[in-house]
């Protein structure tokens, strides 16, 4: 992982790419995770993160894009796990203003002046991928892990109403977006009236999202996310099915860990974060 380390401290996806948010945030969090010492090259990946800060206060996934979107969630993450408080409370406040679209009060009252009816409820508020769109799975699991670790005592103590009712908020989304089988899509769990089906990665993203949640409510959930992991997924799909269930207080065994294959910067990062998370480490957590 370290070897896609560019010279500016940013992390690419592949060998010679450019330097990516994502990959940058999983890296430094990985590494955090590993007990990697805080030296010049993660206080240069930090800044690095900190000059993607946009007019509006959210955070663009790398410097040639002009506009703010879900990366920011990951980037509060990360600077909460390092305690770059300023950054971390610019990242939380362009989070709390901002929603999916689905969720907006104007749509429903035109659902409910024409008599129709949503497939699923659509009455929590997420996070979208990118502004003004519908809020998705992954920015809501990323948005409601940055609520999660802004909660941290005395940190944001004048935004503390407001994170907790956000984090509820897209707890009880998550939970309205689980599909028939009881794991978890990218989007809707039904489209024109067929359900959707579950994958691995976002099962996981779903449970580890909902840490803390009562288990008789995921018992479904956690039952699937072992069939899935007994099945050998693909790295990421291990990954996040094992921070899901590590988080659920289940078992998490993937057998042995030569066989499961990294492709890329976030495979290897998010291998290190499952493996420590299974260990008592989890970075998401203040």
């Amino acid at each position: 992982m370290l070897a896609l380390r560019r010279s500016d401290g940013s992390f690419a996806h592949r060998s010679g790419g450019p330097g990516q948010a994502e990959c940058t945030c999983y890296a430094l969090l990985a590494l955090k995770a590993a007990g990697h010492p805080k030296d010049r090259e993660i206080d240069r990946g930090l800044d690095w993160l900190a000059s993607l800060e946009r007019e509006d206060g959210g955070f663009a996934p790398q410097p040639l894009i002009l506009t703010s979107n879900w990366v920011t969630g990951l980037i509060s993450i990360t600077m909460g796990a390092y305690q770059r408080t300023e950054t971390q409370r610019k990242s939380v406040e362009w989070l709390l203003g901002i929603t999916g679209g689905e969720s907006a009060r104007w749509r429903h009252a035109i659902h409910n002046l024409l008599g129709t009816k949503t497939e699923y409820p659509q009455t929590h508020q997420g996070w979208p991928w990118a502004v003004g769109t519908a809020a998705w799975l992954e920015p809501t699991v990323l948005g409601t892990l940055a609520m999660l670790r802004a909660q941290a005592p005395d940190v944001f103590p004048d935004l503390r109403t407001r994170i907790g009712e956000r984090f509820d908020e897209a707890r009880k989304m998550l939970l309205d977006r689980r599909c028939a089988d009881g794991g978890w899509n990218y989007g809707a769990p039904v489209a024109l009236g067929i359900d959707a089906p579950s994958y691995p990665e976002t099962t996981g993203m779903a449970l580890f999202g909902l840490q803390g949640t009562p288990a008789a409510a995921l018992s479904r959930s956690t039952s699937l996310a072992r069939r899935m992991l007994a099945g050998k997924p693909h790295a990421n799909g291990v990954s996040w099915l094992q921070l899901g269930l590590s988080a659920s207080g289940e078992a998490a065994d993937a057998g042995e860990e030569e066989a499961i294959q990294c492709r890329n910067c976030l495979d290897y990062a998010l291998r290190v974060l499952a493996l420590k998370a299974i260990g008592g480490t989890n970075v998401f957590k203040a």
